[in-house]
């Protein structure tokens, strides 16, 4: 026995077709497993008997472009449970047709439930909505039922378009009486498998594009079919965030990419606080009869200075959220000299010293991550190493010989750096960016020393200062991304993780 309810409304005057509406079919949704085999054999029925009319042209899931790397077919079976409507209408509009056909089948005791919905794609309506219960032998009736419903929806649709065009506004009670003529004329084409009653009124509900909840990913991980996520490498919450985003596979894997497969560009400048100066200080003494140098003192020491500083890096992204770097970079600072002549047994008559500016060459190799990539501002963090390499004591800076003052090499040291900021994209290929980096002192930067001669015969000699071990900083940037998946995506799909 069967059941069949009918839902339409709109549906008014009668026109002929001048050519063939373009119509997309869906796969039809099987509500449990034992409908899965019945519900793609009704798919191909439907398709069958509606491409074999003249007044139509249809378009199946198989013959829809694909939604990036996924076919039509595969989005529509991982459509959320109850959102076949919304998922039809999807693809019918991304194929340009006029009306889709879409439904869902659950397998009874008593035979195969069927719903079948017809959209008015244009409209972003459901025009008609009915279910059946079919039992073996009604398949051929069925498939014609919805054909001659489909038709009598658009043709009644057409008839009122037309008349409201040459009458305008003094038609509404003519359009009144056609929704009437064209309601018995459907419900008549039901009445050949059962009982007929109105389910709701056009116009009542309007399509929407589904929305996948996380209900939905508990069902999809209840059921034994293993969990789409998992098909496509995400994980659950990744899932239904691209559900949600309305892009394809193709632009969501575009859009969430991060740093993958991506060369990296870093310039920025900024603020450096550490040991960016070199300070040379020496002593030596003279015999007042002799004039021989009794003794020489010096010490060469980085101290403690802040200055401006510029790096670029070039990286390559590894995944979504980390690339590897190398550096390089300048960052001021000033070499200060001063050497103190001493004549024994006489007051020490103090000189003045002198100072240069002095560039300090930066190398470096650091691991940058940014999570969230699929975020518009991510957090970023960092971990590397960077060596600082000085200038030496210039020789002609020290006086002539047989003071026995030796001249330096380069104080230079190198530090362990973790980084901690936040980059903001501008466009697909260009983000900003702005860190605060701190480093320690893990090797070199030893002060070095030389004394030499009779002990004691120097009077002014101060000790070094203590090496500075900690430098810290502020810098910001931009950021160019080549190569790697890039698309022009707007960001506008971020959730609550």
């Amino acid at each position: 026995m069967l059941s069949l309810w009918l839902a339409l409304g709109g549906l008014v005057g009668a026109q002929a077709q001048s050519e063939p509406t373009r119509v997309f079919v869906s796969e039809l949704q099987p509500e449990n497993k034992e409908a899965g085999g019945f519900a793609s054999l009704m798919t191909g029925y439907l398709a069958g008997e509606l491409g074999a009319a003249d007044e139509l042209s249809v378009v199946t899931a198989y013959e829809a472009p694909n939604f990036g790397e996924t076919t039509a077919v595969d989005y529509l079976l991982s459509c959320p449970p109850g959102e076949a409507l919304g998922c039809a209408y999807v693809v019918g509009d991304r194929v340009d047709a006029s009306y889709a056909v879409t439904g869902s089948v659950a397998a009874l005791p008593e035979g195969n439930a069927v719903h079948v919905s017809i959209i008015d794609v244009s409209d972003s309506r459901e025009a008609v909505a009915f279910d059946v219960l079919l039992a073996v032998g009604d398949d051929q009736r069925f498939t014609k039922l919805v054909k001659d419903m489909l038709l009598a929806v658009i043709v009644g649709e057409e008839g009122a378009l037309s008349d409201e065009r040459e009458f305008g506004a003094d038609t509404r009670e003519a359009e009144a009486k056609q929704r009437e003529d064209v309601a018995r004329q459907l419900a008549a084409l039901a009445g050949e498998m059962g009982d007929v009653s109105e389910l709701s009124a056009r116009g009542e509900r309007q399509i929407q594009r589904p929305e996948y909840t996380v209900d939905d990913l508990g069902k999809e991980a209840a059921s034994d079919a293993t969990p789409p996520w998992e098909l496509m490498g995400m994980t659950p919450n990744e899932f239904l965030k691209f559900k949600n985003s309305g892009m394809s596979v193709s632009q969501w894997r575009k859009a969430t990419a991060g740093r993958r497969g991506q060369l990296l560009i870093h310039a920025g400048g900024g603020v450096m606080r550490g040991g960016l100066d070199t300070q040379y200080e020496g002593w030596y003494a003279i015999d007042p009869t002799t004039q021989q140098n009794l003794q020489g003192q010096a010490w060469q020491s980085r101290t403690l200075s802040t200055g401006p500083v510029g790096m670029g890096w070039v990286g390559y992204g590894l995944n979504p959220f980390v690339e590897v770097d190398v550096g390089f970079g300048l960052a001021a600072g000033r070499y200060d000299i001063h050497i103190q002549q001493e004549i024994v047994g006489e007051d020490v008559i103090p000189r003045d010293g002198q100072d240069f500016p002095q560039q300090n060459l930066l190398l470096g190799a650091r691991v940058l991550g940014a999570l969230m990539p699929n975020w518009r501002a991510r957090p970023q963090v960092g971990v590397g190493f960077v060596y600082v390499l000085g200038e030496g004591t210039a020789q002609n800076l020290l006086p002539a010989s047989g003071t026995g003052l030796p001249s330096f090499a380069s104080s230079n040291y190198g530090m362990a750096q973790i980084r901690l900021g936040v980059e903001t994209s501008l466009s697909p290929r260009l983000d900003i960016w702005v860190a605060l980096p701190v480093s320690v002192l893990v090797v070199g930067g030893q002060t070095q020393v030389f004394d030499n001669g009779q002990p004691g015969s120097i009077r002014s000699y101060e000790a070094p200062p203590q090496v500075p071990s900690l430098t810290t900083g502020v810098e910001l940037g931009v950021m160019v991304r080549a190569l790697g998946k890039v698309d022009e995506v707007e960001r506008d799909f971020d959730l609550p993780d």
